[in-house]
């Protein structure tokens, strides 16, 4: 059995699925500046596009459009295309 053991030890699939598990344990290295700076940048992206869509589902609401109770998704697909027609609506 010692010699199954070792065997298994020195198997390279499972040294590296160890070390896999060793890696995922361990903190991320810190970024260098222009990372950290792509990082910051793609984060104001993202808050810049959630302000924009919760202004839009604002804007529905005040106007007594309920999309979001219809759309389980309003910026998918379906919710898109239920907006375009919204927006295609001649003025009365």
């Amino acid at each position: 059995m010692a010699g199954r053991a070792v065997a298994a030890r020195s198997d390279p699939a499972e040294l590296c699925a160890r070390s896999r598990v060793a890696r995922a344990a361990r903190p991320p290295p810190s970024l260098p500046s222009q990372g950290q700076a792509l990082v910051r940048f793609r984060r104001s992206l993202v808050e810049a596009r959630s302000d924009c869509r919760n202004r839009i589902l604002k804007l529905l609401e005040s106007a007594h459009i309920k999309l979001a109770s219809v759309a389980t998704e309003v910026f998918g697909v379906s919710g898109m295309a239920m907006l375009q027609a919204i927006v295609a609506l001649p003025e009365r």
